[in-house]
């Protein structure tokens, strides 16, 4: 059994600036809310692969999208999100996050004896998920 994203045409995504490795926009050319999402994607210079799938000519897409339309993004680990109201929306806030999570790191790193955890429960409790990540974890300053 194939899956869409081993039968479909890729090609190269929009940006250069981040690579999301492994991130994969199935769709079609010719859908407006297809084109939506590459858009914002070229907007936020963000590096993916263009999977062009037929979703009148096979059920290929079901496999990551049990509506069947497009557009479907696909993430690293498999998992989908579609519409594309909620891929903008996905992708506004996982951009928000990163920036976030670098700002509390960097008021840990350089300001150690501010307390702004104790102020900021739902803030600290955020940014301690956010640096279990392996994108925060990989790129980490040094400990004092």
């Amino acid at each position: 059994m194939t899956s869409a994203l081993d039968s479909a045409t890729l090609l190269p995504g929009c940006g250069r600036a981040i690579k999301l490795i492994g991130m994969k926009l199935i769709g079609s050319l010719a859908s407006p809310y297809v084109r939506k999402v590459r858009v914002v994607m070229a907007e936020k210079k963000l590096d993916f692969q263009l999977v062009l799938e037929d979703v009148w000519g096979s059920d290929a897409i079901l496999q990551s999208n049990p509506l069947g339309k497009v557009p479907c993004l696909v993430m690293e680990g498999g998992e989908a999100v579609f519409d594309s109201r909620v891929i903008v929306e996905y992708l506004h806030y996982s951009l928000a996050d990163i920036a976030l999570g670098c700002v509390t790191g960097y008021l840990d790193f350089r300001f150690p004896d501010v307390d702004w955890r104790a102020h900021h429960r739902h803030l600290a409790r955020h940014h301690d998920k956010l640096a279990v990540r392996p994108s925060f974890v990989d790129t980490a300053p040094p400990k004092a």
